[in-house]
């Protein structure tokens, strides 16, 4: 199938996807192909997920006109970081190449062929990656850049093309780390700062013009020196708690641990810490990701390790994170990266090329369904998003 065709044909499913409430979701992921030549750049590829038996089925590929950063470079991956996002209904989609420090846009109303390519010479992602968080109402996109240690606040025009609102920082003397989250109420974005630290910041966002403040950071216990990169963060519904995955070290080994803190008007209050040790010895947390029940304030919080899967019980009054089962995912590629959840199913990036689906059984361990390879030497895949995000 030419890929004109298939691109048509995604946003016919997209449509009947939202319109009739079709059992089909879709799995969007960034390639992170580092390749920059005619016909052989970093693309999205979407695959139509079939709910029942877990199959991926790859419907489209969107090429981005840009490099990203594969692990055929040998250059350093934060797994945490999200580099693409979809708007509301998918009418504006979007993929960071990193290694170009670009975003392409993709928009329904041209069957997804590309708007352009967006970029400005203060912003620069080609150290290590950046991430990207959108707006619930699809109006502002925030993108971070890991050289430069900012982020780009970026207007959505309606044609989904993307004009610069500014460039801001944490501080004077703080870089930020790649990973970070628009709350759900569209009012604030929480964004960790100088790891080394084991620091988190918050910006509050004006809903007229995106612009962001800096309200402040706060640091959590036991982290200091002692802790890995930050991990993807997932946020309660309400948006009143941050959840935050981290690997704390020392000379007697290492500890997945979970951190959470209330999200305030005035910033973020309360850090907390939990042990993740489990049986399986899962280890090297990189993402925290709420089900539906959890996201809602009690329920299920799985944490994506480099090895696999913690299932955790979580309640949001008061904050409590208590591990109840692992899966170690054996013999994948080189980590496990950007994990999203649909009900009783998982699908997890697994670096370099590889995206898993799995059910999540009534004990909280993951049952392997089906596997997709992406057929390319240079990827560097550990990015995906899941759409309708039924949750």
């Amino acid at each position: 199938m030419k890929t004109s065709m298939k691109i048509s044909v995604l946003c016919l499913l997209m449509i009947l996807s939202v319109s009739s409430f079709a059992v089909t979701e879709y799995v969007i992921a960034n390639e992170n192909n580092s390749l920059h030549k005619p016909g052989d750049d970093n693309s999205l590829i979407v695959y139509s997920l079939d709910t029942a038996t877990g199959s991926l089925t790859e419907v489209a590929r969107l090429a981005t006109g840009g490099a990203g950063l594969s692990v055929a470079q040998g250059l350093p991956v934060n797994f945490a970081y999200m580099e693409q996002a979809v708007s509301p209904h998918a009418d504006c989609i979007f993929a960071l190449n990193a290694g170009t420090s670009d975003i392409a846009s993709f928009s329904k109303t041209t069957h997804y062929s590309r708007v352009g390519n967006y970029s400005n010479v203060a912003l620069d992602s080609s150290a290590d990656g950046g991430s990207l968080a959108l707006t619930p109402n699809g109006e502002f996109l925030y993108a971070s850049y890991s050289l430069t240690s900012n982020i780009g606040a970026w207007a959505v025009n309606p044609d989904c093309s993307l004009s610069l609102v500014g460039v801001f920082t944490a501080s004077d003397n703080e870089g930020l780390i790649g990973t970070m989250k628009v709350t759900p109420n569209g009012e604030a974005l929480i964004a960790p700062v100088a790891s080394g630290l084991g620091e988190v910041g918050m910006f509050t966002i004006d809903s007229t013009s995106g612009v962001l403040a800096y309200v402040g950071a706060i640091s959590f216990p036991d982290c200091g020196n002692t802790c890995s990169s930050w991990g993807a963060l997932d946020i309660t519904k309400d948006s009143s708690v941050v959840i935050l995955p981290n690997t704390l070290s020392d000379d007697q080994g290492s500890l997945p641990v979970a951190y959470a803190a209330n999200i305030t008007p005035a910033g973020l209050v309360r850090p907390r810490i939990w042990s993740l040790k489990n049986s399986q010895a899962a280890n090297g947390n990189n993402v925290a990701f709420f089900s539906t029940d959890g996201y809602d304030g009690s329920g299920s919080l799985f944490f994506g390790m480099a090895n696999g899967v913690v299932t955790a019980n979580f309640t949001e009054k008061p904050v409590k994170i208590t591990p109840t089962n692992a899966t170690l995912i054996q013999a994948t590629l080189q980590g496990n990266g950007a994990t999203a959840v649909l009900g009783n199913l998982m699908i997890i990036a697994e670096i370099p090329n590889q995206i898993g689906v799995f059910s999540i059984n009534s004990d909280g361990s993951l049952s392997e369904l089906s596997t997709a390879i992406i057929p390319q030497s240079n990827a560097g895949m550990f990015s995906l998003s899941v759409f309708p995000n039924s949750r």
